[in-house]
């Protein structure tokens, strides 16, 4: 098996597929910086043909970049006289296939099984020679492996190198190589590595030559300026020199001073109708304006003239309504003069009605009084022989007696309020009010006159 070229597609740092190929015949050495991806490259080139396509294991997800995404890796190789080519991917979408001569042959299960055929054997083989780097036989060495076993390993490795490297250089020209290879190194640098010789004096001399290279430079970018300068001035001479150039200058100086002057006449005219127009222009403004102040005016004395028409309605509304307030005034001062004539009447009645029924209920009371007294004087007496009754209880002809006298008492009391006189009132503005029996007596309400 000879591996001709390998791809990486979203491999830690190769987010994009990136191909290393293809790979000749012989020892090849893979030389970059570090950080560069060769570790990278060995991890995906060891998951492809010893990590399982479905596998989630931490050394795929070790070679998945910081922004996710499945992880693919893809090799082609030239096996027992045919070209084939291994991918996997794992993660997202996981696959295995294997194409011979182009054609898709095995994928899947059938793919690691036809990879794992491929790669059995003894670890120290072909298989193990693969994968030793850094001091490591495999991406991740077994628990199980020993010390001993990984540095045969790498013995194996390096006897099959050298082998290598003699079957194309033999051993004595390899050494005559050295020989001459340090020789010639000698002339360039010491033994601990620092410039001298023939090197050194180059880089002298380089420096020299740089320095100088910088002057003449400068020198040069000088000399193109003053021969670009050069050029112009001797152009410019020539023309000056030239009479037919002299005599088209002349007739095209002559027609300018022409033009100038009718430039001039032009000018002055354009300056006498730019005051013209300034003129008309001012006569215009003031002209406008004053159009604007008479529509001004226009428009204040039609808004005059509403306000006059509105003030002059206004005034006989204000007339119409002066002229039947006083005519009211006037009917209020004549209905308050014959109320006034009316309250004294009606005073001057009610003095004597009043009069009068304080002397009818006068009478009327002197004799009810002297009813009640002789009722009064009989009572008593009855009184008294009650009292003297009462040591021994009353009967039930005195109860029914007295609850007679006492309906009788209360009776009377109406009837007397139904017979003294009652009144009422009603009052004009301004006027006091009247009291009947201490209290004052409102309008509308009717009260009994007390005696007396």
């Amino acid at each position: 098996m000879r591996i001709l070229s390998i791809t990486l597609d979203n491999v830690r740092r190769f987010t994009d597929p990136v191909r290393i190929g293809p790979i000749g015949d012989g020892v090849t050495l893979l030389s970059e910086p570090n950080e560069a991806g060769k570790s990278t490259l060995f991890d995906a080139l060891h998951a492809l043909f010893f990590q399982p396509h479905r596998s989630a294991k931490a050394e795929i997800k070790a070679l998945q970049p910081h922004s996710g995404g499945k992880v693919a890796v893809e090799c082609e190789l030239h096996h027992e006289g045919a070209d084939w080519r291994v991918r996997k991917e794992w993660l997202r979408g996981a696959t295995a296939r294997v194409w011979r001569e182009g054609t898709l042959v095995h994928q899947d299960d059938a793919a690691e099984d036809w990879i794992a055929a491929l790669v059995s054997g003894d670890a120290g083989g072909p298989g193990g020679l693969l994968w030793v780097r850094q001091g490591r036989v495999s991406l991740q060495a077994p628990a199980k492996k020993s010390e001993e076993q990984e540095k045969a390993e790498r013995r194996d490795l390096l006897t099959a190198i050298s082998g290598a490297m003699d079957d194309v250089t033999g051993g004595e020209r390899m050494d005559r190589a050295r020989d001459r290879v340090e020789a010639d190194l000698a002339r360039y640098q010491t033994a601990t590595g620092r410039v001298s010789g023939v090197w050194k004096e180059a880089e002298t001399q380089v420096q020299d030559l740089t320095a100088r290279e910088a002057e003449l430079a400068a020198l040069v970018e000088s000399l193109r300026d003053d021969l670009d300068t050069r050029d112009r001035n001797r152009q410019r001479l020539a023309e000056l020199r030239d009479p037919d150039l002299a005599q088209k200058r002349r007739i095209e100086l002559e027609a300018a001073e022409a033009a100038l002057r009718e430039a001039e006449g032009r000018a002055r005219d354009l300056k006498g109708v730019e005051a013209t127009a300034k003129l008309a222009v001012q006569n215009a403004r003031v002209a406008r304006e004053e159009a604007e102040r008479r529509v001004a005016l226009r428009m204040e004395l039609a808004e005059a003239r509403k306000a006059l028409a509105a003030a002059e309605t206004a005034d006989e509304e204000a007339r119409a309504k002066a002229d039947a307030a006083r005519r009211t005034l006037a009917e209020a001062k004549a209905s308050r003069a014959s109320r006034r004539v009316e309250q004294q009447a009606a005073e001057e009645t009610m003095g004597r009605v009043e009069r009068a029924e304080r002397a009818a209920a006068a009478a009327g009371e002197r004799a009810r009084l002297a009813a009640s007294l002789e009722q009064a004087e009989a009572a008593d007496k009855e009184r008294i022989a009650h009292r003297a009754a009462a040591k021994e209880g009353p009967d039930t002809a005195t109860v029914e007696a007295i609850e007679a006298l006492v309906h009788e008492c209360e009776a009377r009391r109406r009837a007397r309020e139904a017979a003294s006189p009652r009144v009422s009132v009603r009052y004009e503005a301004g006027a006091a009010q009247v009291v009947v029996g201490g209290a004052p007596l409102a309008e509308g309400e009717t009260r009994a006159l007390p005696p007396g």
